[in-house]
């Protein structure tokens, strides 16, 4: 699950010490792993047939791949290792505090709250309009079943990452930017974004089109989603 790439610290509790922040850091991305690979086991997909053995068979062998490729994608452990250098020394309280203060890019929060919004909402809207494209096979009660089951399995995906979302909020306690609350850390729009981007990749992935176009596409959706999390 694409959440696990925003699990880049915003800024530090003052009250809390930089050891016990840290700590909370190596923590969740341990857990955000663990829903990767328990989440990965259950996508399937293929060029003329997305969808149909979605979320079946589950066995030995489809799970230790899955967990493989989750562990060894860098859109799993880049993140995570960024988030990591950003730990040190309270180097991510300094780069809030800068961007909060000078609000770059975007001129001024209220602006960035949405924008965000708005790119969030393309990102979503691309999900099932990529499922309707991808080739499901020609037979209509064929093609049902195989849009129906592999939609469960990525709205299920959707549903795990703000699960998940939500409960690390609870675990890492990490104040906001502004000051608003204490449920900064992962961010709830930058975890839906990269979620609705890599599945939405993954979709663009089975359908037949030029290499470059898939591409563009997909690079697109990563920089909206990077946009929506900055």
């Amino acid at each position: 699950i694409p959440w696990v790439r925003t699990i880049v610290p915003m800024s530090y509790e003052v009250s809390r010490t930089s050891r016990t922040a840290q700590l909370g850091l190596v923590r969740s991305a341990v857990l955000a792993w663990v829903l990767v690979t328990g989440s990965g086991c259950l996508s399937t997909q293929g060029e003329r047939d997305w969808g149909g053995q979605a979320g079946w068979p589950v066995h030995g062998p489809r799970v230790l791949k899955a967990a493989r490729d989750a562990l060894f994608d860098p859109q799993t452990w880049v993140p995570a290792a960024c988030a990591l250098v950003f730990a040190i020394d309270d180097w991510d309280q300094e780069v809030s505090d800068w961007a909060t203060g000078h609000t770059p890019v975007f001129g001024s929060q209220d602006d960035a709250v949405r924008l965000s919004n708005d790119l969030l909402s393309v990102l979503e809207a691309e999900v099932p309009l990529t499922v309707l494209v991808t080739p499901s096979g020609r037979d209509p009660e064929t093609w049902v079943m195989a849009k129906a089951r592999g939609v469960a399995v990525e709205y299920g995906a959707i549903a795990a990452t703000g699960l998940a979302t939500h409960g690390l909020k609870d675990w890492t306690d990490r104040e906001r930017p502004n000051g608003q609350d204490h449920e900064s850390l992962p961010s709830g729009h930058a975890s839906s974004a990269f979620a609705h981007a890599t599945l939405s990749n993954r979709n663009l992935s089975s359908i037949p089109m030029p290499k470059g176009w898939r591409r563009t596409c997909q690079i697109t959706n990563l920089a909206l989603a990077g946009t929506v999390a900055w």
